[in-house]
């Protein structure tokens, strides 16, 4: 699985007890809806919408924001530890106010993958992830999540992009797309500093790869019955089962077998039928 464009993208983090009165109010734009929540209005420095900054009663001051999208309103590109504290550098000096101590609170990290199928045929096909739960399934997209606060979502980036309408600023080849995000709710004792450095980028990285290894993804049956009997279309069955999810079929029955209540001569014949079936299914997957 060959990924490319790994980012960091949604970050929300919190610095405490702010002296507000350092911030740069002529920066902030007052929330028409929501109390002590600000957008940004940097004349061009970034792309203000993709911005929220919230002040609360202890002066203490949230921020969330895809920072690939404020910086270059999509995240269809790399952007790794280095582009991050470039654009926190950036921000800070806009707001007057030092960003890198915050903590962060929530956090996403993504990549890209091109597919030879179309995005819904393989979001389809998607079918579990080791230790994960499906939480959320349409035809572009699935999630699962787990209670460590953890979530992987899969979708089609494109259709993505045409709903959030930046597809033409980022510019996305017409190959087939995918892409896995990794959301953590939990991320402990980690700083706006922390993801700022390469090795922080880099652990993210594998822990994303990590995640994809353990997918469970529908593979086309490669073992057909090879006549109409019930013994040969659930055994046909279950070789496909071993294909898909790696279960070793022959071993299993075999130690099944060594717990019944047979004789050793029932056992025996048993044993050899089942041998017959594994040495001549195993010969036709050869032969394809």
């Amino acid at each position: 699985m060959k990924l490319f464009n790994y980012h960091y993208d949604f970050i929300k983090f919190k610095l405490y007890n702010v002296n507000s009165s350092l911030l740069n109010r002529d920066a902030l734009k007052p929330n028409k809806n929501l109390n002590n929540h600000y957008s940004l209005t940097s004349n061009g420095r970034f792309f203000d919408k993709n911005f929220d900054l919230f002040i609360d009663g202890g002066q203490n001051i949230t921020i969330r924001s895809s920072i690939p999208y404020l910086i270059y309103g999509h995240n269809f590109k790399e952007f790794d530890a280095l582009d991050l504290l470039k654009a926190m550098k950036s921000l800070s000096d806009l707001l007057g106010i030092d960003l890198i101590e915050a903590k962060v609170i929530e956090l996403e990290f993504g990549a890209y993958q091109k597919i030879e199928n179309s995005s819904k045929d393989y979001i389809n096909s998607l079918i579990g992830l080791q230790d994960f739960r499906l939480e959320k399934s349409t035809t572009t997209m699935k999630m699962f999540g787990n209670t460590r606060g953890l979530h992987l979502k899969i979708y089609d980036p494109i259709v993505n992009a045409k709903r959030k309408k930046t597809f033409s600023l980022s510019q996305y080849p017409n190959e087939c797309l995918i892409k896995y995000e990794i959301k953590d709710l939990k991320p402990t004792h980690l700083k706006v500093e922390d993801l700022c450095l390469p090795k922080t980028f880099i652990s993210f990285n594998k822990g994303l790869n990590t995640h994809l290894d353990h997918l469970l993804i529908r593979s086309e049956d490669r073992y057909l019955p090879i006549d109409n009997s019930i013994n040969h279309i659930l055994f046909a069955t279950l070789k496909n089962v071993e294909q898909e999810f790696g279960v070793p079929i022959y071993a299993k029955t075999v130690n099944l077998l060594k717990k019944m209540e047979l004789s050793s001569s029932q056992k025996c014949k048993r044993k050899k039928s089942l041998l017959e079936l594994e040495t001549t299914y195993n010969a036709q997957h050869q032969k394809r």
